[in-house]
């Protein structure tokens, strides 16, 4: 139903046109037809040229494929509408998947890829851009990859693309965002969500700032869930160039940084990973800063100051800066500039994949299972998002300790069941529809197990309990896979070890403290139950009923747990 609707957005256009209803355009990379219709696409700029002017809000679907030039909207006068850009599409126009590597605007190094004005005629709406690769833009100005001035109250999004290799000769590499009229000081939002930002290049030829990107931020700004990563500013000894990944001039309206990873970037002067600044300007209100959950490492400031982060706030009354619950090695602020509130921070290693490739397209910044990164965060964030940059459920409980906290950066690690999760959400779709009766069990076996994995964790002991409910659920319907060359008896297998060695360790711990403490009555009871904890462990060893190892392991822990309370009454 709703890929059908989709269609009649683009035919409804060819027999009637209403000024205040949105209009629908189909673009592909060959055109030759005015895009009213599936059956008739027009080219990506003549979609832009008719959007400009026809007093509508426009949303244009481009079909996957590769776009070679560099695309401009001019709004005229009067057109206060909203503009849609949406990758993804296919050929018919009867699906979309939300893939920026399938849409690619490629600006051939003759010019900015995509630019967006509506600054000129003051016209007003939100502008939207959405599942594109954008890349190969060469600028002698502003915004190589996207330019975007636009003019409140709209807001402007970018959200899910790829912005990567290119250059301008002054401000905003990979793109340069405003939203805002000087004359009333207003402006309006901008939103960066779930976009990769990388090895763009910003002043290669001039005084200027950003090589990832640069916004001018008046009516408020979201930053969250992108990585950035091997993006250049400045470079010419006689040239500066500020903020390598992202520079935010801060005007009006709050700003939330949020769970982003920003790392291996470069500024030629100051703040290689992220610059924000803001100075006392009259008119303007005081400003709320919040940086939180991100992962900003690894940055390099060539010639001056803030390798990872480059904080310029003046102490107007009221203004705000909290950087709380971050990795990163280096803060900087200027002598008699607002000092941040820092909270929760910690500079170590992320411990990503691979940040090591000389090739920063060749990075994997997922984080490894033992980065100090993964449940590091801080759940009250404000605007945290509710899925990672992959779509992933915020919040798990990366670590298997039974407390589900965000991660720090894009990427929110599944924790224990998330290997088990997707195989079994894979299987549940191969399932559907079926009218076998024993493929009809399983679905209903696995629609089951995947319930109960969702509900989060309060404990360790809880996430025990629920491994051996969801092991005892599926064994009924797939006994052959819980032998040992099994998918499911694998997938278990790794569950089990994780939990074991959360079990272990703490025993170990409970042992160690027990035997600082001076002999006694009370020392040889809490021994008693550790001893009998360490027996029940070491029975869990082996085996192959995960139904059965669960509960032995749930058993094991609780007398754990037990033991840590004798230990510390006994150190009372």
């Amino acid at each position: 139903m709703r890929k059908l609707a989709l269609i009649l957005g683009c035919v409804l256009a060819v027999f009637w046109v209403n000024p205040l209803q949105a209009a629908t355009i189909c673009v592909t990379a060959t055109g030759g037809g005015d895009g009213t219709t599936p059956a008739s696409p027009t080219t990506l700029q003549n979609a832009l040229n008719t959007a400009k002017n026809n007093g509508q809000s426009d949303t244009i679907f481009v079909a996957q494929g590769t776009y070679v030039g560099n695309f401009q909207y001019n709004a005229q006068t009067g057109e206060d509408f909203d503009l849609t850009l949406e990758g993804g599409w296919s050929e018919d126009f009867l699906s979309r998947t939300l893939d920026p590597t399938n849409t690619i605007l490629d600006g051939n190094r003759e010019g900015g890829v995509l630019s967006i004005n509506k600054t000129s005629f003051s016209a007003r709406g939100s502008v939207t851009i959405e599942g594109f690769t954008i890349r190969n833009g060469f600028s002698a100005s502003d915004g190589a990859g996207i330019l975007v001035k636009s003019f409140p109250p709209g807001t402007v999004m970018l959200s899910r693309n790829i912005i990567e290799e290119n250059e301008s000769g002054n401000t905003g590499g990979g793109f340069w965002v405003s939203n805002d009229d000087s004359v009333t000081k207003t402006g309006g939002p901008i939103h960066i969500l779930g976009n990769i930002i990388r090895k763009n290049i910003g002043a290669s030829g001039t005084d200027a700032t950003s090589g990832g990107g640069r916004v001018y931020a008046l009516g408020g700004f979201l930053f969250s869930n992108n990585l950035v990563y091997g993006n250049t500013v400045g470079g010419n000894p006689t040239f500066y160039g500020q903020g390598g990944g992202l520079y935010v001039s801060v005007v009006g309206g709050p700003v939330q940084i949020i769970n982003n990873t920003v790392t291996g970037n470069t500024a030629y002067t100051d703040g290689g990973g992220i610059v924000v600044s803001r100075f006392g300007i009259s008119g303007f209100p005081a400003q709320e800063i919040q940086i939180s959950n991100n992962i900003v490492r690894g940055n390099t400031a060539t010639g001056g100051t803030g390798m990872d982060l480059y904080v310029d706030i003046d102490t107007t009354p009221g203004n705000t800066v909290e950087v709380a619950q971050n990795d990163f090695h280096d803060l900087f602020v200027p002598a008699g500039q607002l000092a941040p509130t820092l909270t929760g921070n910690i500079d170590q290693d992320p411990r990503f994949v691979n940040a090591t490739d000389p090739d920063p397209a060749n990075w994997d910044l997922h984080l490894q299972p033992d980065s100090p990164c993964v449940d590091a965060g801080d759940n009250a964030a404000q605007d945290l998002p509710a899925t990672d940059l992959e779509g992933n459920p915020r919040v798990a409980d990366g670590d298997g300790d039974g407390i589900a906290t965000v991660d720090m950066g894009a990427y929110e690690s599944p924790g224990p069941f998330g290997a088990l999760i997707e195989e079994l959400q894979a299987r549940s779709a191969d399932l559907a529809g079926s009218a076998d009766k024993v493929e009809q069990k399983q679905k209903k076996a696995v629609d089951k197990a995947l319930a109960m994995l969702a509900v989060p964790s309060a404990s360790l002991a809880a996430g025990v309990k629920k491994a051996g409910n969801a092991a005892t659920t599926l064994k009924k319907v797939f006994s052959s896979e819980f032998v040992s060359h099994g998918d499911l008896f694998s997938l278990f297998q790794e569950i089990f070890d994780e939990f074991h060695g959360e079990t272990q360790a703490l025993l170990n711990t409970a042992q160690t403290t027990l035997n600082e403490l001076p002999a006694s009555r009370c020392k040889d009871k809490a021994q008693a139950v550790l001893t009998k904890a360490a027996a029940q462990l070491t029975a869990t060893d082996g085996g192959s009923d995960f139904a059965v190892l669960f509960k032995g392991l749930g058993k094991a822990l609780k007398t754990v747990l037990k033991g840590q309370k004798s230990v510390a009454s006994c150190g009372e």
